[in-house]
């Protein structure tokens, strides 16, 4: 099946579907075959190159999102370990890693924020 008789089935749904329910009042203008690209406006802009970024800027993004991941799992995973199994205290020290995680991942962005700041390199 073509990607035309696909949104073809599509539209025929959406009409069945309001003749079904009394949505006679439907605008099935979005529906249309035509482009995106005969629209009026701007276009979509074009993604930074990730090469541009500053390295050191690199590494602590992926040192944080490697940070915050184990402060989410271990939020999330030490309560459950207390409430399901009865395990106190593993679930204790789990939620103990993912509070000291999170707050060395905020107090990591925060430093980092404010040495930008500091710099004079605020974007927004």
């Amino acid at each position: 099946m073509s990607q035309s008789d696909d949104q073809g089935d599509d539209r025929n749904l959406a009409r069945q579907y309001a003749d079904r329910y009394g949505g006679s009042d439907l605008d099935f203008s979005l529906l249309s075959e035509e482009e995106d690209e005969d629209l009026p406006g701007p276009g979509a802009p074009s993604p930074p190159n990730p090469g541009d970024a500053d390295r050191t800027v690199r590494g602590l993004f992926w040192v944080l999102v490697l940070v915050f991941n184990v402060a989410v799992a271990a939020l999330a995973i030490g309560p459950m370990m207390i409430a399901f199994q009865g395990w106190w205290d593993l679930g204790l020290q789990v939620t103990l890693v993912g509070v000291l995680a999170m707050a060395y991942g905020l107090f990591r962005y925060y430093q980092f924020r404010e040495s930008r700041d500091d710099d004079g390199e605020h974007n927004g």
